[in-house]
């Protein structure tokens, strides 16, 4: 009776768990690791000899498992979600579930549910063995939950993350792969000061707890430290919600994009706000320690990249439904639907909501940022805004008229990505050696026609043209647009 009722409330979860051995597999595994680790931590306890306390090696034991718990729930689960996705696209068991009538929503409930049962029951187990080891390292029971809580809130991340990119391609890109050198960053010390170059990346991972795990396993959470890592569970709970919609509406079609333009800008909002906020709160999240990468103008220059690319979604997005208004238009007399908002106006809409955040949340990290000297401070704030709308139409006319001719045009956007941002840059710096240039000379115009080299020499007080750089970039997009609008459909 009760797999009828767990089978009718969600038959891709229940199918899935009876696939991984169901619960005759569950409860002599569950059962067997708690066993092990309760033998192992008695044996290597006493073979410790007198040497070492009880308290110092539950100490030493409560900060292991947290970071076995964290590598098994947020690794380890996304790639038992990527697997589960790829053998229903191999078998075609993904044209069997979408012939039903369950909705996306409860179709990703179950691929969250059902690969993840096993980890979710090592993850109990876990965390029991945490609080039994805080007790006896004479520490609060409360502090290793709470960590355990900032773990699941990051696992959700990845969990829906991974089933909206198995979904998109066909289970064949893991976002368990993608998450792999983040983790390097996060659980190497020497490396995790790298995560301070970007504070939305720093905000989202929860750097505060990443770098600090060990103290924050053992001992007291500071307000402060406490407060940081609830706003960046308040980030990741709605970060995988949009994912979540997402992969609901992916699930459904192939040819149906995941994010809608609305739930496009939204992401471009989150992301805004989680990087403004990473700046703002400096101490309690990213942890300025003294190194370049923390700087305020590597943080920014950061901050402006990565919501470029962001911002690629909505502008894509307006791009293909251009297109395929205009091919319905061509082949379809009688075709009265109004046009879409083009490229040009969503860039626009794009630049406006990045700024427009920036500017509310934490408009002092951006004027020490712009502010070195070398140009006024409003001439410095409208090249980077100007640049960065450019580089957004650049891309939008490029897809408008890629689409015109292929499903996907992940590979133009690539090559353009080199072409604009990367190859100026290195042909400047071949200019550099081939005229043996100091480096503290003026770059060249090919520099500055980079939104990359622009927004370099506008954050690092670098010397170098940028009025003629920024009439390059606007050619460019001049006609990355006429040129969109030539295509055959």
């Amino acid at each position: 009776m009760a797999a009828e009722i767990d089978s009718a409330f969600n038959p891709i979860g229940w199918v899935q768990f009876r696939l991984n051995g169901g619960m005759k597999r569950l409860i002599p595994l569950v059962c067997i690791y708690a066993g092990a680790m309760a033998f192992f931590n008695v044996l290597f306890f006493r073979g410790s000899g007198e040497y070492l306390t009880l308290s110092r090696f539950a100490a030493g034991s409560l900060t292991l498992t947290i970071v076995i718990s964290a590598i098994l729930i947020i690794l380890v689960g996304a790639g038992a979600i990527n697997k589960t996705i790829l053998r229903d696209f191999s078998s075609d068991m993904i044209t069997s579930h979408r012939s039903t009538a369950m909705s996306g929503r409860m179709a990703v409930v179950g691929y969250l549910t059902g690969p993840t049962a096993t980890i979710l029951g090592l993850t109990v187990v876990n965390w029991f063995a945490c609080t039994v080891l805080a007790q006896l390292a004479g520490l609060s029971w409360y502090a290793p939950s709470f960590l355990f809580v900032a773990l699941a809130c990051l696992a959700l991340v990845a969990w829906t993350g991974s089933v909206l990119a198995g979904l998109s391609y066909r289970g064949k890109l893991s976002f368990a792969a993608l998450l792999m050198p983040l983790s390097f960053l996060a659980f190497i010390p020497p490396l995790a000061e790298f995560l301070t170059a970007h504070p939305g990346l720093a905000l989202l991972l929860n750097y505060n707890v990443i770098y600090n795990m060990s103290s924050a396993a053992t001992s007291s959470i500071s307000p402060d430290a406490a407060k940081s890592i609830v706003i960046s569970m308040l980030f990741q709970i709605v970060l995988a919600l949009t994912f979540f919609i997402a992969a609901s509406r992916r699930y459904l079609r192939d040819d149906v994009p995941a994010f809608t333009q609305p739930l496009a800008f939204a992401l471009v909002a989150l992301c805004t706000l989680a990087c403004a906020i990473g700046l703002t709160l400096p101490n309690s999240v990213t942890i300025r320690i003294q190194s370049k990468m923390a700087d305020v103008s590597t943080q920014v220059l950061a901050t402006i990249i990565s919501l470029a690319l962001v911002a690629l979604l909505p502008v894509a997005n307006a791009a293909r439904s251009a297109v395929q208004w205009s091919k319905r238009r061509k082949k379809d007399a009688a075709f009265k639907a109004p046009r879409p908002r083009g490229t040009w106006e969503t860039a626009v809409a794009a630049t406006i909501v990045v700024f427009g955040i920036l500017a509310m949340v934490n408009q002092t990290s951006m004027v020490d940022a712009l502010d070195t000297g070398n140009v006024p401070l409003k001439q410095a704030m409208g090249y980077l805004v100007a640049s960065f709308l450019l580089a957004l139409l650049t891309f939008g006319g490029a897809l408008r008229f890629s689409y015109a001719y292929v499903q996907s045009a992940a590979w133009v956007l690539l090559i353009l990505l080199i072409a604009t941002w990367a190859l100026p840059l290195v042909g400047d710096l071949t200019l550099e050696y081939a005229n043996e240039r100091h480096a503290d000379a003026p770059k060249s115009i090919m520099f500055s026609s980079s939104p990359l080299g622009m927004w370099i020499l506008l954050m690092k007080n670098t010397p170098g043209p940028l009025v003629p750089g920024i009439i390059v970039q606007a050619v460019i997009a001049a006609a990355a647009q006429i040129v969109s609008r030539r295509a055959k459909y």
